[in-house]
């Protein structure tokens, strides 16, 4: 018969501030039903599950190879979870519902605050918002969607600048990654070139080489020309 996890406990004597291994290495699972899995998630996490009635019927076989902390204990379980086709999100401080997870889409789980540091690399479904500083959202919703597991999860409003994410928390993680990447001050190059009483001709044949643009216009011949005109082309103005 299956046990338990242990529950969070603080040792006497032992400092508060290291981390509680609530499963051990060696915690062993072999053929156990999903309700048996719900109820050692249901007891780590201090929630009442209301799960869905169409959850799929699936067994799980494990056994852990080291010690679990509460936070990575939960993303393992939400894991495996996972892995079977469930998705867990949580409704309120008491609650968590739990779902296929085909469904998720159509439940949008509660923003969180978290940043990409401190999102778990595991399967758990979480939404972010992120306001950006200096690009559209549109310009990475593209960009976004190759990192992206579930469908229609990457949603952008340009004229508030900001981005919603709804994926899974490993997924959504490489997404704020990428942001903190792209999300910069575009860099631009500046050049003063002095002009004097230099004709427009030679203006352009000063700017040719930084925008490279060739320039064409018309001699007072009335001849059109491109590129360089010999006698009017100089690097520098003075």
């Amino acid at each position: 018969v299956p046990q338990p996890p242990p529950q969070p406990a603080v040792l006497p004597g032992k400092s508060t501030t290291e981390p509680v291994i609530v499963i051990p290495a060696g915690h062993t699972m072999q053929g156990i039903p999903l309700a048996t899995l719900l109820e050692e998630y249901s007891a780590m996490v201090g929630r009442t599950l209301i799960p869905a009635l169409n959850l799929p019927k699936v067994t799980f076989d494990f056994i852990t190879k080291n010690d679990l902390t509460h936070k990575e204990a939960k993303a393992f379980y939400e894991t495996l979870l996972s892995s079977r086709g469930i998705a867990v999100l949580p409704m309120g401080e008491k609650f968590v519902l739990v779902i296929p997870a085909a469904e998720v889409a159509k439940t949008p789980p509660p923003f969180t605050d978290a940043s990409a540091k401190n999102l778990p690399e595991a399967d758990s479904y979480v939404m972010v918002k992120v306001k950006l500083q200096h690009v559209m959202p549109s310009s990475l919703v593209g960009v976004l969607a190759n990192f992206a597991k579930s469908p229609n999860s990457i949603m952008g409003v340009d004229h508030a600048r900001i981005l919603y994410l709804r994926d899974y928390s490993a997924n959504v993680k490489r997404m704020l990654e990428i942001i903190e990447d792209l999300d910069v001050v575009k860099e631009t190059h500046e050049a003063v070139i002095p002009t004097g009483g230099a004709s427009a001709i030679a203006i352009a044949d000063s700017l040719s080489p930084l925008t490279g643009i060739i320039r064409t216009g018309r001699l007072p011949s009335g001849l059109i020309y491109e590129g360089s005109v010999p006698g009017n082309t100089t690097s520098k103005l003075t």
